[in-house]
C-alpha cells in the first residue's frame, strides 16, 4: 500500500488546480494549522462528501495485562473520532494518481 505525504498531496493539488506547489504547500499547511486549533478547542470538521473528525472523551476503565493478568487502570483520554464519506466507503474502486 502507498501513502501519500504532505509533498505529493501538494503537487497533487497543483495538478489539479494550477496554483505552486508552493503555494499548495501553504495551503496544506493552514488547514492543518486550522483544523488542530479546532479540534483542541472542541469543534467538529465536516469536509462534506470527504471526510468528518469530532473530538470525543474515551472514559478511563480496568483493562488487563496481558502477560501477569493483573488489573491495569487505562487513564480517560481525548481522542478523534474520523467517519470517512460514503463517496470513499462506496463500491467504487479508487483510480490511479
Amino acid at each position: 500500500m502507498d501513502t501519500l505525504n504532505k509533498n505529493n498531496i501538494a503537487r497533487l493539488i497543483a495538478g489539479e488546480t494550477g496554483f505552486t506547489i508552493t503555494d499548495s504547500a501553504k495551503f496544506l499547511d493552514a488547514l492543518e494549522n486550522v483544523s488542530v486549533f479546532a479540534l483542541r478547542a472542541g469543534k467538529a470538521i465536516n469536509l462534506r462528501g470527504f471526510i468528518k473528525l469530532e473530538p470525543s472523551e474515551r472514559a478511563g476503565r480496568t483493562g488487563r495485562n496481558p502477560q501477569t493478568g493483573a488489573a491495569v487502570v487505562i487513564p480517560a483520554k481525548r481522542v478523534i473520532k474520523a467517519k470517512a464519506s460514503s463517496a470513499i466507503l462506496g463500491d467504487s474502486e479508487g483510480g490511479e494518481i
